[in-house]
This record gives C-alpha cells, structure tokens and sequence, in this order.
C-alpha cells in the first residue's frame, strides 16, 4: 500500500504541473523585450529621440541595436505598439527596425499605422503590419506565429489642459487609441495596458481578465493609486506577478512607497530601475487546468 502511494505521488509530482521560463527585459518607460521559449515580442520599446524627463528612454547604444535588429533584438517576432505617443513609439526606429528584420509582424492601433504611412519607406513594411482599433469596450483576437494575442481597447488615461478658447479643463488624451495586450506564449499568459485608465471599471469588468488566469501584468503605475483602482486590479485582473511602469526616473520614493503599497496584497511585484536589465520568471502551471 506505501509503494502504491509513493508512485502515486511520484506520477503526480511529475505530471500535475509544468514550468515554463519568461525572460523580461526592461527598455524604457513602458517598452520591453519578452522572451518565452524561441518567441521574441517588442511592447512599446522603438522609442528615443526627445527632449523631456517625463520618463526613461532608450540610450543610444540601445536605440542603435533596436533599428539595426541586432542581439539581443534580432529575430523579433512581434512588435505591440500600445498607441502613437512618442514616449512608446518612434514611427522611423519601426522602420529601421523592420527593414533589418523584414519576417517580424507589427500590430499597432490605426493611429499608430497613420503616422508610418507618412514616411517614405512605408511601402517597404505596409504588408507586415496588423492596423486595428477594435470600438470602445471591444477587442479581437489574433494568432500570429503560434502567438495567441487578445487586443482590448482601453480608454488612455486622462491629462487635463485648459482650452485657450473657452477656459475650460479638456482631457488632451480624449481621442488616443490606446490598445492593452493579452499575449499567450507557450501557455504563458502576459497582459501589457499601455498607457490605460485604471479607474475606468467598466472595461475591466467587461474584458474580465480574471478569465485569462493572467502569469505576468505589465502595468501603469497609476493602478496603484488608490483603493479604487487596486480593487479593480484585483478583481478583474489578479495577476499572479506584477510588474509596475511608466514613473518619473527622478521620483525613486514614488518607486518605492508604490511597491511597498502593492506588496500588502501581491508578493511577486517587480520594478525594473535601469534600462537593460533583465528578469526570468519561472510560471508554473497546473497540467489539470489547462
């Protein structure tokens, strides 16, 4: 009877779950370089070029081997443009970028497809690139390369100006086409939001993504602003890790109180401070489930 439940136990200790590696390379702002397995995808990371230190950018050294497409940004299968905004995308480096590897696919809101078609080079790249905005609280699916990526259109987060005509407060970002990403490589499931309004739950609640059973959110700082936004995060996102984006380089307490905040409830929150660096992220997933 004991050799019957040491196999038992043996049987399932090798059979219930599996591992599977997700290496993370932080860019800049909200750009990153995910590595699953022999896949490669760019989110939000051909950008550089400003002046301004709202954010981190790419180095010159990193903004060189972006367009040339050399290691570790050689043979990228994917780049996700979340929206236009310059501090996420850089219609001349996607250029580059695809001209040194023409078998990479792009997948970017109309926007973001309107600004390439104003270059020159355009033609050269237009028939690799997937242009789609799907209606407010819509999305669509994709499979490109063995790649599962689930496109919601999230409302961008809002920035109050005055209106030099009326005087009034207006939200500049009211018609941004911001998309978020649900991306499922080797059973991995990844959700990057861009630059998305955590305070609209509307969305959440209809995408749902407690649904995804979501391994890795790359996230806006803003969901840990306050009780509302963390209420929405748990209960419609629930990530098993967390990894926080888009702060001021100069605001390292903002950093630090926001991690300490988000800990409270999730263990595995991450915050990446230098351009380059990098983090495996061991999944472990439960074969019963999938």
């Amino acid at each position: 009877m004991k050799n019957c439940i040491l196999v038992l136990l043996i049987l399932y200790s090798t059979s219930a779950i599996s591992q599977s590696p997700c290496k993370i390379t932080y860019i800049a702002n909200e750009g990153f370089l995910i590595k699953i397995d022999d896949k490669k995808i760019l989110i939000d990371a051909l950008f550089g070029g400003f002046d301004g230190n709202w954010c981190d950018k790419p180095n010159d050294d990193t903004k060189s081997k972006l367009e040339r497409a050399v290691s570790p940004f050689d043979n990228v299968d994917i780049i996700a443009i979340s929206h236009k905004h310059q501090d996420h995308f850089n219609a001349e480096m996607v250029i580059k970028h695809i001209i040194n590897n023409p078998k990479c696919i792009i997948v970017c809101p109309k926007q973001t497809d309107s600004l390439l078609k104003s270059y020159s080079n355009y033609e050269m790249i237009k028939n690799i690139i997937i242009a789609i905005t799907p209606a407010i609280n819509r999305d669509t699916s994709l499979k490109i390369k063995n790649i599962n990526i689930r496109i919601l259109r999230l409302e961008h987060s809002h920035y109050y100006i005055q209106d030099e005509v009326t005087g009034l407060k207006v939200n500049k970002h009211e018609n941004i086409e911001n998309i978020g990403f649900v991306i499922n490589v080797g059973g991995i499931n990844l959700f990057h939001c861009g630059d998305a309004n955590p305070w609209k739950e509307e969305e959440y609640r209809i995408f749902n993504l407690n649904k995804e059973r979501i391994d890795i959110a790359l996230l806006e700082n803003l969901f840990m602003n306050d009780s509302q936004t963390k209420e929405i995060l748990n209960n419609y996102i629930n990530p098993k890790n967390i990894i926080l984006m888009h702060f001021e380089p100069s605001n390292a307490q903002k950093l630090k109180e926001a991690v300490r905040r988000l800990k409270r409830t999730y263990s595995n929150v991450y915050v990446f401070k230098k351009s380059m660096k990098y983090k495996n992220i061991e999944i472990i997933k439960s074969l019963e489930t999938e």
